[in-house]
C-alpha cells in the first residue's frame, strides 16, 4: 500500500499548482493536506460502525480556501491569536502590525502562514509530510527572515503529530498553532455540543472588551470553564459569562505536569470516537465556532454555529506585553522545536 498519495487540488492565479496529499496508515486513517496555507483538509477516521467518515470541517477546492475567513484547516503564524492594537514590542522597539481583526491583529494578519504556499517533501518511511517556508525580514511587519519547517507525521498508533522547527536571523515572536476545526460526530449538521471535552487547566487568561489579554489570570474552579472532568460542552455554553463570546474562545493554561500527559480529551460518545491531545506549549484556546453561522460549504450544506471546535496549543498570547506570560521571542541562534500531537481511539 502507498502510505502517501498526491493529486492537483487546483492552480493559483501566478500558475502554481496546489498538491494534496494524503497520509494513511494500515487502519483506515487518513490525513489530507495541501500546500496552500499548509492546510489540513480532511481527517478521516472510523467510528464504532467501522464506517470511515472525514470528522474535521473543510472544502473540496481550492477557491473556496482563498475565500476562506475563518482559518479552517489552516497553519497559523507568525504568531497565533491577537496583539493588542498591533503592537508587537521587542526589547526597546515597538513594531506596528496590520490590524486585521480591528482594533487587533489577528493569527499573523493578513499575510500569515494560512495564505502562503508552503513547500512540501513527502517522506514515505516515516510517513510523514515536512513543510517548509522561509517568511521574509517585514512580511506582515514582523522583522527577520524567518525559516519555518512543520511536520505532519501520522502514526500506526492513529496519531497525528504536528512538530514545529525554526530559525531567525533577527529576534522576532513565533507562537505558531494548527487551526483544524474537529467534529467527531462526522456530520456537519450536528453541532459540538454534544460532546464531552476534559481540559488539564486550572486557570486561564482574562480578557479585555476585544479579547486581547489583561495579564490576570483566571481560576476556572467551579465555574463554566472547569473542564478538569469530562462535560458536555453545551452543558454551560449560553452562561452569561460567555454570552460576549458566544461559547467558547478562551486561552486555557495548562498545569504544569509531564509532557507526555494528556492536556486535553474530547469525545463523541454515540460514535465512539475519542480524541487526546498532547503539547509542550504552554497552553491552548479553546474556540467552539461562536462566529461559523450560516456559512456553505459545497454540497449545499451550512456550517453553523458551534459546528466544531478548534484546539489550538501556542504561547501565551501576546506574550511580549506580559513579563510572567511564556516567552515567545525566538532569537539567531537559538533552537525552535516544538509539537503537538493528536490521537483517535474508540472507546
Amino acid at each position: 500500500m502507498n502510505r502517501i498519495t498526491k493529486k492537483i487540488f487546483g492552480k493559483l492565479k501566478d500558475g502554481r499548482n496546489v498538491y494534496e496529499f494524503t497520509l494513511k496508515n494500515l487502519n483506515g486513517f487518513e490525513i489530507s493536506a495541501i500546500n496552500y496555507g499548509g492546510i489540513i483538509t480532511r481527517i478521516v477516521f472510523p467510528g464504532r460502525d467501522g464506517i470511515p467518515s472525514n470528522i474535521v470541517l473543510g472544502y473540496d477546492t481550492l477557491d473556496a480556501y482563498l475565500k476562506n475567513p475563518f482559518y479552517i484547516g489552516a497553519l497559523v503564524g507568525r504568531t497565533a491569536n491577537r496583539i493588542k492594537g498591533g503592537q508587537l514590542l521587542i526589547g526597546n522597539h515597538t513594531y506596528q502590525l496590520s490590524l486585521n481583526n480591528p482594533p487587533n491583529h489577528l493569527h499573523g494578519g493578513y499575510n500569515g502562514f494560512h495564505n502562503r504556499f508552503w513547500d512540501i517533501e513527502p517522506d514515505e518511511t516515516n510517513n510523514l509530510l515536512k513543510l517548509s517556508y522561509l517568511s521574509p525580514d517585514g512580511e506582515g511587519a514582523y522583522p527577520g527572515n524567518l525559516n519555518i519547517e512543520v511536520l505532519y507525521a501520522l502514526s500506526e498508533e492513529n496519531e497525528l503529530k504536528i512538530t514545529y522547527k525554526a530559525s531567525t536571523d533577527k529576534p522576532t515572536p513565533l507562537s505558531p498553532t494548527q487551526h483544524t476545526y474537529f467534529n467527531l460526530s462526522a456530520n456537519p449538521g450536528e453541532t459540538i455540543l454534544n460532546h464531552d471535552l476534559k481540559i488539564k487547566s486550572l486557570e486561564l487568561l482574562e480578557v479585555d472588551d476585544h479579547q486581547c489579554p489583561t495579564g490576570e489570570f483566571i481560576n476556572v474552579k467551579n465555574s463554566p470553564f472547569d473542564f478538569n472532568q469530562f462535560r458536555k460542552i453545551g452543558e454551560q455554553i449560553d452562561h452569561k459569562l460567555l454570552s460576549k463570546m458566544r461559547g467558547y474562545d478562551h486561552f486555557y493554561i495548562f498545569n504544569k505536569v509531564e509532557g507526555a500527559e494528556k492536556k486535553a480529551e474530547l469525545w463523541h460518545k454515540p460514535s465512539g470516537r475519542y480524541l487526546s491531545m498532547k503539547s509542550d506549549f504552554p497552553g491552548m484556546q479553546v474556540y467552539t465556532s461562536n462566529f461559523l453561522e450560516n456559512i456553505p460549504d459545497e454540497k449545499n450544506r451550512f456550517y453553523q454555529k458551534h459546528g466544531a471546535i478548534c484546539l489550538e496549543a501556542h504561547f501565551h498570547p501576546d506574550s511580549s506585553r506580559y513579563n510572567h506570560f511564556s516567552d515567545w521571542i525566538l532569537i539567531p541562534d537559538e533552537k525552535f522545536e516544538h509539537s503537538t500531537s493528536y490521537r483517535f481511539e474508540i472507546k
